[in-house]
């Protein structure tokens, strides 16, 4: 199962979900808060959550979301970046952020 999650979705992220995910069918993909899933407990093989943790106000949250959900033994990947000091540092870290 891969889900597509979003904190404080907009409209825009709502409507894209179906076309970014269009062709995949083994796999379910829906919008949704990213600190309450409503997911059952230890009910997927893993998670990962890219360029998502900085944007959220309690990050701790996702974090104890995602160690709910996934089954023991199953993986969490965290992915993230900080932008270097400089235009092009920041430019770069924009552009990875919106792939």
């Amino acid at each position: 199962m891969a889900l597509s999650w979003r904190s404080n979705a907009d409209e825009r992220a709502v409507s894209s979900v179906p076309q970014a995910h269009a062709g995949i069918e083994n796999a379910t993909f829906g919008v949704g808060d990213a600190t309450a899933t409503q997911l059952e407990t230890a009910s997927v093989d893993g998670a990962i959550a890219r360029f998502t943790i900085h944007h959220l106000p309690v990050p701790r949250r996702l974090v104890e979301e995602l160690a709910r959900v996934v089954r023991p033994g199953g993986d969490i990947v965290l992915a993230d970046d900080v932008a270097g000091k400089g235009a092009d540092a920041f430019a770069w870290s924009q552009e990875i952020a919106n792939r």
